[in-house]
């Protein structure tokens, strides 16, 4: 049998293709010659069902799929999920004026439609003619109003206004100004600021400036242009103008709005066409001066028409590289910690850095790197390590790996990645330190670089990576096929590792065969591949039939308040995956029949083994990449504790019910945030009122109250509550926000939710991010009010 008539292999392939974390040139050709030819291409659509083909589509080239356009055609309207948006975006590419008459057929005909379609169709629009473009958009509009209000209707909607302003639609500015008044502020401020970035990036393109007046605004970034105007933008803009529009806009200035929109308005348009263009540049003004709905208070009424007309203006005066001929030692660093995108240009300031005294160099970079790694500071001085090449970065561009923003993470692992065994050796000297999460990137660093001291320090770290994930380290072990981690590999089969059991049947496959006696181990596999398979594929029939749910348990359950035993039909119980009793755990707010105590069940031997049957049906594979728990209702779940050990649901809960050092207040809201997580919103509500009575300065816990009261309908105190926790925003800056990465982050949801919420009750919003203070020196007096200095107070506390 060819390895692409073989399905365990073929899935493997398709998976080792998307995932980028283990790739390496050599196993990529292997693959894509072997389960992307001509021959293994035509074998699939020849005895595939539709819905296999799922994620391959995406992966053909285009050439070898040419090959069966009129199949792909005949079956489009059936395909689901990703291969409904793969396939259309191909059928435009491969025949525009064929894919537009497709595509028009189907919309003509709304009754039948089906929602990844017709996202698939919207997104395929920059392939086709603008005049077919405009007809598809048109005819789009009934169908999308159709829709319910879920994820495929959302999408529909933003290609559908990127497609109408690209394609230059005479309805263009209507449609997107329907769209942020029904859609976006809807959503909440995040979501209509996420589309205002969207609505700029089509009109601007790479030169876009409009998430650094954003972040400004929002008060996510304290720094202006003005220190790297020079450098990043052209002569002829008036950064004092500018600077003195952008302070008032962060505090929602009306009149700072309008003086944005009279400085956009006197842009030389000979800049405007030698930049952006002039069709963008009249859709901006359009789309200004007719205004669009804000998802903010009457106050605020103009100012988003202010951030985008102020975007405007920098975006036009971008300049298409930095330049440097004028730079002096003194400007170097505050450029390279400029919190924004940078244009192209920064490797010349390497070169820069390479005639400056080394211990300046890297002492500045270093503290960048620190003190910026939650901005696009870090992101610069990691590639400028990178291209400085000095070992003597490694620590910091390693503790950077564990960044909480991803373009600095990403940026850190880019850098690492370049030092190539040099990098190697010092996280094997230093691999105690490494957090659970970076150990999985060094893993995939590894596997990239595949020298033979990387095959040693995977060698030499085996335990440690098997304890983080048996799935992953197969998946590295299959990606580099070297015999002595191969031979590792087949000393752990048969010990109940589904990753390891399943990477060397693969590998064992791949090599021509499983010995004899390992014939039992690939039944077990196979199996387990087969369950998983049935179970995809009786999610994707039911979704595409409109019937998408996980089916309820029918279990009897004693409240333990009044003694009364019933049967109840529950939906998620969470069970220990690797515990032998499995401990189940009620994810769901029940009430009992007889007293109406919510959710205090005690699980009877009987429902304990209903939910073990249940159980077994997951089989046992890796539980935390398990598909089969997406369609059950048992699901397992584990935790890990304060000193990383393995909890289940109780123990977890158990155990943050204990004292914290950070007070009573501190304990109940990570209970709160807690049982929020199991959807037990009734003891998180209890909970988080508790924690505010406690300390009403915790103002996370306004935000879980406010989020829970909402699932309950009670949308008026839902709003109350994040207005009354407002006013200990400037609190904040002293401490991370408890259940958030960044602060930026929580300051973003908080915002967001009382402006969902205001709209949901018919009001305007009340709150800015102005109310949130979002940094503070070691040396300020702390805003709790102690009366100490910050180093003192909360910040001694880390």
């Amino acid at each position: 049998m060819a390895f692409h008539e073989d399905p365990l292999l073929v899935h493997w392939a398709i998976g080792y293709l998307h995932d980028t974390e283990f790739a390496r040139p050599d196993p990529r050709k292997f693959v894509e010659e072997t389960f992307l030819s001509p021959s293994a291409v035509r074998h699939y659509f020849d005895t595939w069902e539709p819905h296999d083909l799922n994620v391959l589509i995406g992966l053909v080239p285009d050439p070898v799929l040419a090959e069966h356009a009129d199949r792909l055609v005949e079956m489009w309207p059936t395909l689901p999920y990703r291969a409904a948006i793969d396939a259309a975006a191909f059928l435009a590419r491969h025949d525009n004026v064929r894919a537009a008459s497709l595509f028009e057929g189907y919309l003509s005909a709304p009754d039948t439609v089906r929602p990844r379609q017709v996202v698939g169709i919207l997104q395929s629009l920059d392939h086709l003619a603008p005049e077919a473009t405009r007809r598809i958009i048109d005819l789009a509009q009934s169908v999308i109003e159709t829709l319910a209000d879920t994820d495929d209707a959302y999408a529909a909607n933003i290609a559908r206004i990127k497609a109408a302003l690209r394609s230059r639609h005479p309805a263009r500015i209507e449609l997107v100004r329907r769209f942020l008044s029904e859609w976006a502020s809807e959503r909440g401020e995040r979501a209509y600021v996420n589309h205002l970035e969207t609505i700029c990036s089509v009109l601007f393109g790479d030169r876009s400036q409009f998430d650094i007046v954003r972040d400004y605004v929002l008060g996510f970034t304290k720094q202006g242009i003005d220190p790297v105007a020079a450098f990043v933008y052209q002569s002829g803009i008036d950064i004092t103008a500018v600077e003195n529009i952008l302070r008032p806009l962060r505090t929602n200035d009306r009149k700072a709005a309008d003086r944005a929109i009279t400085l956009l308005r006197s842009v030389p348009r000979e800049l405007v066409a030698a930049t952006v263009g002039e069709p963008a540049w009249e859709d901006l003004i359009a789309l200004v001066e007719q205004g669009f709905s804000q998802p903010s208070s009457p106050k605020a009424k103009r100012i988003w028409h202010g951030v985008i007309a102020l975007a405007g203006v920098l975006s036009v005066h971008r300049r298409d590289r930095l330049d440097l001929s004028e730079i002096h030692d003194r400007d170097v660093w505050p450029l390279i910690a400029a919190d924004m995108r940078l244009p192209p240009g920064l490797d010349e300031v390497g070169g820069h850095l390479r005639t400056l005294p080394l211990d300046e160099v890297t002492g500045h970079l270093t503290r960048i790197a620190r003190e910026h790694a939650d901005d696009y500071g870090a992101v610069h001085a990691a590639d400028l390590m990178a291209q400085l090449g000095d070992p003597a970065f490694l620590p910091v561009l390693i503790d950077l790996m564990d960044a909480e923003f991803e373009e600095s993470r990403d940026a850190a692992i880019r850098a690492v990645e370049t030092f190539g065994d040099a990098a190697i050796e010092y996280l094997d000297q230093h691999f105690d330190r490494l957090p659970e999460f970076v150990r999985i990137l060094v893993l995939g660093l590894a596997v990239r670089n595949g020298s033979p001291g990387a095959v040693t320090f995977i060698h030499r770290h085996w335990d440690e990576f098997l304890d983080e994930s048996d799935y992953e380290l197969g998946e590295a072990v299959l990606a580099l096929d070297e015999p002595v981690l191969n031979e590792r590999l087949e000393g752990l089969v048969g010990q109940n590792l589904q990753g390891i059991d399943r990477a060397f049947v693969i590998l064992g496959l791949l090599h021509g065969g499983l010995a004899e006696e390992h014939r039992e181990i690939e039944k077990l596999v196979r199996q387990q591949f087969e369950r998983d398979n049935r179970q995809q594929h009786a999610f994707l029939v039911e979704a595409l039939e409109g019937n998408v749910g996980v089916p309820r348990l029918a279990v009897p359950l004693t409240c333990m308040k009044c003694g009364h035993t019933a049967t109840y039909e529950v939906h998620d119980v969470w069970v220990s995956p690797d515990a032998p009793d499995p401990q189940p755990f009620l994810a769901e707010d029940i009430a009992c029949t007889a007293c109406g105590a919510v959710s205090e069940f005690e699980f009877t031997p009987e429902a304990v083994e209903t939910v073990t049957a249940k159980l077994a049906e997951l089989g046992d594979e890796d539980w935390f990449f398990s598909r089969g728990d997406r369609f059950s209702p048992v699901k397992r779940r584990s935790f890990t504790g304060a000193f990383g050990e393995k909890l289940s649901a109780q123990q977890l809960l158990a155990q943050l019910g204990e004292g914290a050092v950070k007070g009573e207040a501190y304990r109940l809201l990570r209970l709160g945030h807690a049982y929020h997580a199991a959807n037990r919103f009734v003891e998180a509500e209890r909970l988080y009122r508790q924690a505010i009575d406690t300390d009403p300065a915790w103002v996370e816990a306004y935000y879980g109250l406010a989020d829970t009261l909402e699932r309950r309908e009670q949308i008026q105190e839902a709003i109350a509550m994040l207005e009354a926790g407002a006013r200990y925003g400037k609190t904040l800056p002293c401490r991370r926000p408890l259940g958030w990465p960044t602060l930026g982050d929580f300051i973003h949801e908080y915002l967001g939710l009382h402006t969902k919420l205001a709209a949901m009750a018919g009001q305007h919003g009340k709150l800015a991010a102005s109310m949130f203070a979002t940094k503070v020196h070691r040396n300020d007096p702390c805003p709790v009010g102690t009366g100490k200095k910050v180093k003192k107070c909360c910040g001694g506390e880390g």
